[in-house]
């Protein structure tokens, strides 16, 4: 088993009356199976881009879209949906830039991932690893 160490820190000045200033780290324990960094052109067939096959184990998932359609053209307008791949809802939207480390679970049920865009092809980085 191998150790899996995210660092999250946020900093603002969006409150006038009080600055942000928040970092907190986690260690996890992690297993196979796992996904390594990969990229994946995603087009709006959320089918065609399932990132982590369905299972009920807990996951930590990472997704970055990378502004662009293919590494090198600009993307800045179309959204990425991270989907369910069983029935294609939708947990959460990534605008150009953004990403998101989160712990995947669909409450015990054998559920994968799957991205699609609004429009337009972007290309997507991501890795998962199971939690042990």
């Amino acid at each position: 088993m191998a150790t899996l160490t995210p660092t999250l820190t946020l900093t603002s000045d969006i409150f006038s009356s009080n600055s942000i200033s928040l970092s907190t780290t986690g260690s996890f324990t992690v297993a196979a199976p796992s996904q390594d960094i990969s990229t994946e052109i995603v087009t709006t067939t959320g089918g065609n881009h399932i990132i982590k096959p369905a299972a009920t184990a807990t996951a930590y998932l990472y997704v970055r879209h990378t502004s662009t359609t293919n590494g090198t053209t600009g993307n800045t307008t179309d959204s990425v949906d991270i989907e369910l791949s069983d029935d294609n809802s939708a947990f959460c939207r990534l605008g150009p830039g953004d990403f998101c480390f989160i712990p995947f679970s669909h409450a015990g049920v054998s559920n994968g991932v799957q991205l699609q865009t609004t429009a337009n092809n972007v290309l997507c980085e991501y890795m998962w690893f199971t939690k042990a």
